[in-house]
């Protein structure tokens, strides 16, 4: 089918193929020669492992794609995502989640050669580490969107690197990374010169999210919030080490806050009401009854 247009003349601009079932690599290589003007990939493939060999056809034939999602494969490596970041600069978003075989070094190929990428979804993937996020920091100061959740291996060193140097970010998604807060002490704070800095750096900032980071402590809270005083939506639920100090913390350093998520976590109802009483914008609460079992 994808052959036919580009052999009837019809160059294809997007293409999605999602829970397809047993697609061939030779197929899929024939795709990619017979569209190069496409500018959306989207590849979500059951039964069908995307390989290096599929994303190289990609990468050569279609150098002006803008959107790219690549979901579910084991066998994808570094050297697919290298050969994309080498040929198609002009990527603007870019979602990979679950390639298992993917690592630091193909994170930071895309990272360090898109200079135009403004979203970055990585997912569920123990081998991406804070040198991925450092990348990003360094070489994206412009990017508004970042997820790296489920990514098991970062910690909250790379988020406070993407907080100080990502100027325009606007939403930071974490969730369910185990080592964020991990052997949180005082060293890891920053020092008030930072934090002025950064306060004015990150203006734009709109959500953080820190959901199931079971390891997040007052300190490493602090340590982040520090960094995105503009925050308007804070998601902590399941961060169980939290207690009833970090909550003056919130109401004096996020005075823009709309929504907070603090199902399960173990802050007193006085503790609550009391950050009622500051933040004034505040309309969405979520958290359980039982707050202090």
């Amino acid at each position: 089918c994808m052959t036919a247009f580009g052999e009837s003349g019809i160059k294809l601009q997007s293409l999605r193929l999602d829970q397809m079932r047993k697609l061939k690599n030779e197929f899929l290589s024939r795709a990619a020669s017979a569209n190069p003007s496409l500018e959306y990939l989207r590849f979500s493939l059951s039964e069908t492992c995307i390989c290096d060999d599929v994303i190289l056809a990609f990468a050569h034939s279609c150098i002006n794609l803008r959107n790219l999602a690549l979901l579910n494969s084991r066998i994808l490596s570094d050297e697919g995502l290298n050969a994309l970041a080498d040929t198609c600069r002009d990527l603007r978003h870019v979602e990979l989640r679950e390639l298992s075989a993917a690592t630091d070094v193909g994170v930071c190929s895309i990272a360090s050669r898109c200079s135009w990428l403004d979203y970055l979804t990585i997912t569920h993937n123990d081998l991406i580490t804070d040198d991925a996020l450092e990348c990003v920091a360094q070489n994206l100061p412009n990017i508004e969107f970042i997820n790296f959740s489920d990514c098991r291996s970062i910690t909250h060193l790379g988020v406070l690197s993407v907080l100080k140097n990502c100027i325009l970010l606007k939403s930071l998604l974490v969730c369910d990374c185990q080592r964020v807060g991990h052997g949180t002490d005082p060293a890891v704070a920053i020092n008030d010169d930072d934090r002025i800095n950064d306060v004015m750096a990150v203006s734009s900032f709109r959500s953080l999210h820190l959901d199931g980071c079971t390891l997040v402590t007052n300190h490493c809270l602090h340590s982040i919030i520090l960094l995105c005083p503009s925050v308007k939506e804070l998601y902590l639920r399941g961060c169980d080490l939290l207690t009833d100090a970090v909550v003056m913390c919130i109401s004096r350093l996020c005075p823009h806050l709309r929504i907070l998520d603090v199902f399960s976590c173990r802050f007193t109802e006085a503790a609550l009401k009391n950050m009622f009483a500051h933040c004034a914008h505040l309309q969405h609460v979520y958290w359980t009854r039982d707050i202090t079992r």
